[in-house]
Order: structure tokens, then C-alpha cells, then sequence
């Protein structure tokens, strides 16, 4: 009655705790089975008698005993891996026959492979991109020694016209680089740097948005294929909007809930869960508010806030994993070119950090977002 369970997996470095809950309705002699899905992939667990379907619906209620078989069906990208608990194992169907309560886990893998966003060195963190908007010098800070980073400037080219700003990093070719987006805020076009070990070795143009309200917010994993996608925001109109890729093609746009209020903007993204899926990080101009939508693909599937920093002379200036396999996400005060990091657990800041500062302001840390 009431009694949890802590179910842990891992999967290509990560691991992932489930708690499961094991309940026995006393009162009404029913007992439940609780259908929980863990892993870096995606699937659904339906049972023989229509009552599970997860999906949507992970427990039903049984007057003992329970009598079901679950199968699990991987969504395509995905494979089954295996069942845990009630006295299921391997990857066949799970037949259950329990006067007790039962709970099962159904773990999912991908097929796809991840990146780090920033990885430019195959370090296994991301480094730091710099950009100067007086001059259009690009660097690169090697964070193998964090509190003491490289700079690489050598590594960019100079970009003269700074109407091209530095939005994103992603993988947009057929390897595993990490490559780098542009954007034209005047004209509105947009480029990748496709990138070897920090060094820009070919460019391609991708689909021009002549409305320049429209801004590229960052890039994340949308659509559950391994490809980077690209987060879209209108200044003017708080529209939000997903363009799905494969390397450099757009094969479809999806919209995202508008924020109608602009002073919200989305400051970056990250995998907070830890379980390949992007979480979009948003900070309020003019109140400092900080604040996180769990994402599920290119739905919402929860919400919630951070600390609130309310001098906004700190900026996000970027989200990545620099340090522990998990995102971090790096302040940058435009006033004096003071540098922090807050590390996190899940979404919970653990610690912070200070980096070297930076007194020259023409130089923006633009990335990875």
C-alpha cells in the first residue's frame, strides 16, 4: 500500500532512474498494475484486455487476479529491449497472473546515436563559441580545463558583416560533427559551418525566412530521429515553431503554443532529463524569471521554473553539457563580463561556477544554444 519501487537502466551512458508505485486499494479489494517505459528510445505497452494502453493509460485496476498479457510495440527509430518486474524478462510478450499488485517497466532504445551540442574536439563536453560584434572574430574556448579555458581563435574564420549572427550548433551533415548555424538578421538568410575538429571546413545555405521577427532560438532533438532540429520564435508575435531536418533539408515545420507575451524568450535548449528529448529553456526580460518546458518531441508535456535572477544585466548566453553529462547552463553579465555556470541534476541547480571574465563587451558568447 503506497509501497515505491526504484527501477535503474542504463543506455549508452546514461542512466535513468524510474519510481514506480505498487498500490493495493484495501478498501475496494482491487489491486493495480502500473505500466512504467524508460530508456533513450520511445514505444507504447498495450494489454491483452484494452485496459493498459501506454500511450496514454500506464494503470488499471484488476479485482485479483490480475490476468493480462503486455506487449510492447517500439515507435519506428526505437527497439524493445526487455521487461523488468513482475516476473517479466526478454523481449517477447509479458504474461501476468498475480493476485498481488503488480508493476512492470518496459525499456525502449534508440536507434539513433546522440551528439553533444559543442563537441568540437570529440572531448565528450562542449566548448564555449565566442563572437565579436565590433571586429567579426569567432573563437572557440577549449573547456577540457574549465576554470582555465583555451582560446582558439585561430580555429574561425572572421565574419566582417556582423548582420550575421551565430544562433546554433547542431549536427547538420552525415557524421558526427558538430557543425555551426548562422543567421542574417537583415536579409534573413541561413547558413551551416560544417565543422572538423573545431575547424569550419564547408558552408551550406539552408531555406531563407525573409521575416526577420522570426529568430532562431536554439536547436534540440524534436522529432526523436537523432537529426538537430531547429527552434523558431517570432519577436513580434510570440509564435513559436520547429523546422524538422535531415542534415541541411527542412522536411517539415510544426507549431509550437505561442507566449504571446515577447518579453519571454527562449535562451537555449538541453536534455535536462537525461533521456534524449529537448527541454526549452526561457528567461523574462524584464523580471528576470527563468523557467522550463519538458519536451515530448514537439509537444509539451511539462512545464515548471527555475531560479529567478532578477538583475537582467545576466544573459543565458548558453546551455550545454561542459562538464558532468549533463546540460549546464552558462550566464554571462553584459555589464561587467562576468562569466558563470550553474550545474544541474535533472533540472535542480547543484552548484555554480565562475569562468574567467571577459571586460571587452564586443565579444558575445553566442553558443552552444
Amino acid at each position: 500500500s503506497g509501497n515505491k519501487l526504484a527501477a535503474t537502466a542504463a543506455d549508452a551512458g546514461k542512466t535513468i532512474t524510474c519510481t514506480i508505485a505498487n498500490t493495493w486499494n484495501q478498501s475496494s479489494g482491487t489491486v493495480n498494475l502500473v505500466v512504467s517505459k524508460t530508456g533513450t528510445g520511445s514505444g507504447t505497452v498495450t494489454s491483452s484486455d484494452s485496459k493498459i494502453n501506454c500511450g496514454g493509460t500506464c494503470s488499471a485496476s484488476y479485482t485479483p487476479p490480475i490476468s493480462t498479457t503486455l506487449t510492447a510495440t517500439p515507435a519506428s527509430g526505437s527497439t524493445f529491449a526487455g521487461w523488468s518486474g513482475g516476473g517479466c524478462s526478454g523481449t517477447g510478450t509479458c504474461t501476468l497472473n498475480s493476485s498481488a499488485a503488480v508493476s512492470v517497466t518496459a525499456t525502449f532504445t534508440s536507434a539513433y546515436s546522440f551528439i553533444i551540442k559543442g563537441d568540437f574536439f570529440s572531448e565528450g563536453r562542449a566548448a564555449i563559441i565566442w563572437r565579436n560584434y565590433s571586429t567579426g572574430e569567432n573563437s572557440i574556448w577549449d573547456t577540457s580545463t574549465l576554470y582555465a579555458p583555451t582560446r582558439l581563435s585561430a580555429n574561425l574564420p572572421t565574419v566582417s558583416d556582423i548582420n550575421w549572427e551565430l544562433v546554433g550548433v547542431g549536427n547538420f551533415g552525415s557524421g558526427v560533427e558538430t557543425d555551426i548555424l548562422w543567421r542574417h538578421k537583415t536579409y534573413g538568410y541561413n547558413a551551416v559551418w560544417h565543422m572538423t575538429s573545431g575547424v569550419a571546413t564547408s558552408e551550406d545555405l539552408l531555406p531563407s525566412v525573409v521575416d526577420t521577427n522570426w529568430k532562431i532560438a536554439g536547436t534540440g532533438n524534436f522529432s526523436g530521429t537523432g537529426n538537430t532540429d531547429i527552434l523558431w520564435r517570432n519577436s513580434a508575435t510570440g509564435a513559436n515553431a520547429v523546422w524538422h531536418m535531415s542534415g541541411i533539408t527542412a522536411l517539415s515545420e510544426t507549431l509550437l503554443p505561442s507566449v504571446s507575451d515577447t518579453n519571454w524568450v527562449i535562451a537555449g535548449t538541453g536534455d535536462f532529463k537525461g533521456d534524449n528529448t529537448t527541454t526549452i529553456i526561457w528567461r523574462h526580460l524584464l523580471y528576470g524569471y527563468n523557467a522550463y518546458w519538458f519536451m515530448n518531441g514537439s509537444t509539451v508535456s511539462a512545464a515548471g521554473s527555475l531560479p529567478t535572477i532578477a538583475d537582467t544585466n545576466w544573459e543565458i548566453a548558453s546551455i550545454a553539457d561542459f562538464k558532468n553529462g549533463t546540460p549546464s547552463i552558462l550566464w554571462r553579465n553584459k555589464i561587467y563580463g562576468y562569466n558563470v555556470i550553474w550545474f544541474f541534476n535533472g533540472i535542480t541547480v547543484t552548484s555554480i561556477t565562475s569562468l574567467p571574465t571577459i571586460s571587452d563587451m564586443n565579444w558575445k558568447i553566442v553558443g552552444p544554444r
